[in-house]
């Protein structure tokens, strides 16, 4: 595994780094994300839609419309690949060092606010080539007007209940769910922030993997 950046060294604006998910190990996915901002306490990245990534795929099991046994099974016997997908939706990932989670400002395509995506992850983890994490699968959809909407509960919960994730680790998505619905009432960042009205440099293309994306 890379060593990690020390924190003074920050990416510049417009670089492409990869975002890499990893599992025990085993790379579970990869994508080509535009630098933002990098700062001590945020580090903003800009995936668009049709951004080519790499994804977990196990074809000789059920699909996923199988359910959270999808993933238990995949965890369990770390048997997947990694296959070519497309992103679908224009994302700003804001991802602050030490949190459970990551906020996406979202868009429509024609480039209407879609409100945030929350993504319970592991916190990040810097390397020579980009950042790692993992989705611990629990999510929370805040629409424009605040409303809330929990997503893949079960999918978190079969996380924990073979324990393939910890108590300590699962107390912490837990803990940091809970936290999640005060900060969007209350209106803190970012939610309170006008992400929204960021626009992407004119010049910019569609990010592709950097050489090394799945080195782990």
């Amino acid at each position: 595994m890379d060593g990690a950046m020390q924190s003074s060294d920050r990416w510049e604006f417009g670089r492409v780094i990869v975002l890499q998910e990893v599992w025990d190990g085993k790379l579970w996915s990869a994508r080509p994300v535009r630098v933002v901002e990098d700062r001590p306490d945020l580090l903003a990245l800009w995936c668009p839609e049709g951004t080519p990534v790499k994804g977990p795929s196990a074809p000789w099991r059920p699909g996923r419309s199988a359910g959270p046994a999808y993933f238990v099974a995949m965890f369990t016997h770390r048997d997947w690949g990694v296959a070519d997908f497309v992103w679908p939706t224009t994302n700003l990932m804001l991802i602050r060092p030490g949190e459970w989670y990551g906020t996406w400002v979202s868009w429509t395509r024609e480039g209407e606010p879609m409100g945030w995506y929350v993504n319970f992850q592991r916190p990040v983890r810097r390397t020579t080539r980009g950042i790692q994490t993992m989705d611990l699968m629990l999510d929370l959809i805040v629409d424009q007007d605040r409303s809330l909407h929990w997503k893949d509960e079960d999918e978190f919960a079969a996380l924990t209940n073979p324990g393939l994730i910890g108590e300590s680790e699962a107390a912490q998505v837990r803990e940091a769910a809970r936290h999640v619905p005060d900060t969007v009432a209350q209106n803190k960042p970012p939610f309170g922030e006008p992400w929204h009205e960021w626009q992407p440099d004119p010049g910019w293309e569609v990010p592709t993997l950097p050489e090394g994306w799945d080195v782990v």
